[in-house]
């Protein structure tokens, strides 16, 4: 079974479409050049680098565009170097991404994304234009680095809750941003999502965290997962049908 490290191989990335070979609407050839590896559920593909997954392929679709489209600060996407090794590329002019196997709760990132205030009335219809912050946890503690521990410890809810602890605000305003994905950064009430890096601060008293994680960060998987496609949507008035859950 190949590992997240081997999918950053074109080649290991399209050996994974043989299990299905007539499943594909999409050429293969096409998907694994565009960072995806088949899943084995469907017809959810994956990217090697920022984890997002598509699905329901169609005729005529452009794995480059849709990637770009639902995942557009995936370094993949964005030619910045990631370990990506190309069809007739030798291996060894590419670094390989460093995992850390470290113990300690690493420090959080608050500085490599700019900060959203929350306004009190306000139409979200331009929120389209809101650009997306999905650096995906592997990207986020270290340029071209994987470090799943910071993913891994801080999924916990109570790990969360514990960075609340100068929380300037409601104890229990601090739990429910802390059940829906949000890190407190120490700094005013900035909030920040440990899977999506989605940053939100300006909290008032009655803001529901889920529905500003969905009104501003409907992309990400935490809050797919744990919400559902149908919360999201509905809070966001539109459908967003190519990101599923892992």
């Amino acid at each position: 079974m190949p590992t997240i490290n081997d999918y950053r191989f074109e080649s290991v990335r399209l050996d994974s479409y043989k299990i299905l070979p007539y499943l594909w609407k999409v050429e293969p050839e096409k998907l694994a050049a565009a960072g995806f590896y088949y899943t084995g559920e469907s017809d959810n593909v994956k990217c090697f680098m920022c984890n997002v997954i598509l699905c329901e392929w169609k005729l005529k679709d452009d794995p480059f565009a849709d990637h770009q489209r639902e995942s557009s600060q995936c370094e993949f996407i964005r030619n910045i170097p990631c370990g990506n090794v190309p069809f007739g590329t030798d291996p060894s002019t590419i670094p390989t991404p460093v995992f850390n196997k470290g113990i300690d709760i690493p420090e959080i990132p608050f500085e490599s994304q700019p900060m959203i205030d929350l306004p009190s009335n306000q139409s979200y219809e331009n929120r389209e234009i809101v650009e997306r912050r999905a650096y995906w946890l592997e990207q986020l503690v270290g340029q071209n680095s994987f470090k799943p521990n910071y993913l891994i410890i801080f999924s916990e809810y109570n790990v969360r809750l514990a960075t609340y602890d100068k929380w300037p605000k409601s104890k229990s305003q601090a739990k429910k941003l802390a059940a829906a994905g949000f890190c407190y950064s120490g700094n005013s009430d900035q909030t920040i999502c440990y899977y999506c890096d989605g940053r939100l601060n300006n909290w008032e008293p009655n803001d529901d965290p889920w529905a500003e994680h969905a009104k501003w960060f409907h992309y990400c998987h935490y809050l797919i997962i744990s919400k559902g496609t149908e919360f999201i949507n509905n809070i966001t008035g539109k459908s967003y049908i190519k990101i599923v859950s892992i």
